[in-house]
């Protein structure tokens, strides 16, 4: 006769692992514990008694509450249901296949077993034949420790492994990027996927040659009715972000980059540590690196996010320094007099080469007329763009001159810390391990130096515009012609940002009160602006 009511916990570390065999085999050997001890099985979450995944009640389910969470985690969705099941309805034994079903780690055991015991319920193993002695309680402990020690060596044996599938240059990880498929025979283990290949593609074109905002990209992926990784029609924003800024699009992914201490716990590795992986890119580097620019930029833009409109907010930067300026407001003045208190800000104490607020009303008109003048000729607009090319292609010759020179010192560097490694380990030359360790450190601190110097000369993207993006300027700029040929067009200033946006400005100023604006169309001629520093201060003029 049943004398005691009883549930059924069992548990899996991943997702994955839900869909083997694991679950059935666990919850067959509670049943069977459950039906020699007598005990009569309850619950509200059921399982199917064949797979194991959670299901209705029916005639071929079983009550069981299983979790797919790793056992250093204490909070578990099916864990926390056992227990408000304990404290509404109430039974006496939580039945688990194996101590290291609980936990493998002896306090995280003990504390759970605590939190059912203060309800009413005893926790008990299918496996072990713990009894409640003394005795019982250290072959518990013992137990988990050994299970504990062996989930470590087993992690270190796979770590290992991935170790070793990563240096020989093939792909580790469980999800592929968006655009990748596993295939052994591929680059790095990867093969393109076609379709998703297509839409990263059109991602990285709207966002790097169009303009477009992530939001935007958002909205046109869905109305194009273009399924996500998951298969689903909705895009989130950080899915986009994630595709702009994942370096398997140029060509490589990095495998070791962090090292995770516990669920919550993952710390960052030195990048001398990371192992380059090479796939099959996607997209051109110079398009990828300009995609990073936006990106760098519009943070910049939003670290202080005024709360007033600033049409040039963003874009300026100082001529001695190359730091920004800050868009300003004082509220502390009468509000008929609150436009002449917009303005744009250098400060020392933020790392500035001075302290210099430019009123914006008076910046913001030299800027528009300056950006107009260009536009209205159409000449000027063409020649900036042919000189712009003939730039970038004079900037593509020396950064292609200075790579070759940075490459061929970083191979030199890599040769000379092999031989320094030989040269130690050889017995005849005896170096000691101080003379050893203090050559190495510098070779190394040279060798980063070096790879900084590539990648920041890799990094930098082009800044002329493509010819379909200059063709598109030009038709804008016509435009802009006929609405100025209209006296009584007058532009909102969120129409003139646009523009700017459109012509990738930046208004860089001096410190002799003169500016100029740069972007895709060259530079336009030069302006005065007027400053003003200590404003409304007692005892100062205004300048």
């Amino acid at each position: 006769m049943a004398t005691k009511r009883a549930i059924i916990y069992s548990r899996v570390s991943t997702d994955d692992q839900r869909s083997n065999f694991s679950i059935p085999t666990q919850i067959a050997e509670c049943v069977k514990y459950c039906q020699n001890n007598g005990y009569t099985l309850v619950g509200n979450a059921f399982v199917d008694k064949q797979s194991g995944l959670d299901v209705e009640k029916n005639p071929n389910s079983i009550p069981a509450y299983v979790d797919d969470y790793s056992s250093r985690e204490m909070n578990r969705p099916s864990l926390d249901a056992a227990l408000t099941y304990l404290e509404d309805y109430g039974f006496d034994v939580v039945v688990v296949h194996s101590i290291d079903r609980l936990a493998r780690d002896p306090y995280i055991r003990q504390t759970l077993e605590k939190e059912f015991f203060r309800r009413g319920a005893k926790v008990e193993f299918a496996l072990g034949n713990y009894d409640d002695s003394p005795e019982g309680e250290v072959r518990k402990d013992m137990d988990a420790t050994f299970a504990k020690w062996e989930n470590a060596k087993r992690v270190e044996r796979c770590n290992r492994g991935k170790r070793g599938k990563a240096e020989k240059g093939l792909y580790v990880g469980g999800r592929t990027p968006y655009g990748y498929i596993l295939d052994a025979k591929g680059m790095g283990g990867l093969s393109i996927h076609p379709e998703q290949a297509e839409v990263v593609r059109l991602i990285f074109s709207l966002y790097g040659e169009e303009n477009y905002s992530m939001h935007r990209i958002r909205v046109e992926l869905e109305n194009r009715s273009i399924p996500s990784y998951t298969g689903k029609p909705n895009w989130h924003l950080s899915a986009i972000r994630n595709i702009l800024t994942n370096t398997a699009y140029k060509g490589y992914v990095h495998y070791n980059k962090s090292v995770c201490r516990s669920n919550s716990d993952r710390k960052p590795r030195e990048k001398r540590e990371w192992i380059k992986i090479e796939i099959a890119p996607l997209i051109d580097v110079q398009l990828f690196n300009l995609v990073q620019m936006r990106i760098k930029d519009h943070r910049e833009a939003l670290r202080r996010q005024p709360q007033h409109f600033y049409l040039l907010s963003g874009m300026i930067r100082c001529m001695e320094c190359e730091k920004p300026y800050r868009a300003n407001f004082q509220k502390d003045r009468p509000k008929e007099h609150r436009k002449a208190h917009r303005s744009y800000r250098h400060r020392r104490i933020e790392g500035q080469c001075m302290d210099r607020e430019i009123t914006a009303v008076r910046l913001e008109e030299r800027v528009w007329e300056a950006v107009k003048e260009m536009l209205v000729d159409t000449e000027v607009l063409r020649q900036a763009y042919y000189q712009a090319q003939q730039l970038d292609v004079e900037n593509r010759s020396r950064s292609r001159i200075l790579l070759e020179g940075y490459y061929r010192s970083a191979g030199k560097l890599e040769q000379q810390l092999t031989n320094l490694t030989r040269a130690y380990t050889d017995p005849d030359i005896q170096m000691t391990k101080t003379e050893y360790l203090a050559q190495r450190v510098q070779l190394d601190r040279d060798l980063t130096e070096v790879r900084a110097k590539i990648e920041e000369i890799e990094a930098v993207p082009t800044a002329v515009p493509t010819q379909r993006q200059f063709e598109d300027l030009e038709g804008f700029a016509q435009k802009v012609r006929e609405r100025i040929a209209n006296e009584d067009w007058d532009p909102t200033p969120e129409s003139k940002r646009q523009v700017l946006e459109l012509l990738h400005a930046k208004v860089v100023l001096s410190k002799d009160g003169s500016g100029k604006v740069t972007g895709w169309f060259g530079e336009t001629s030069g302006f005065s602006y007027t400053r003003r520093s200590h404003f409304g201060r007692p005892g100062r003029k205004n300048e």
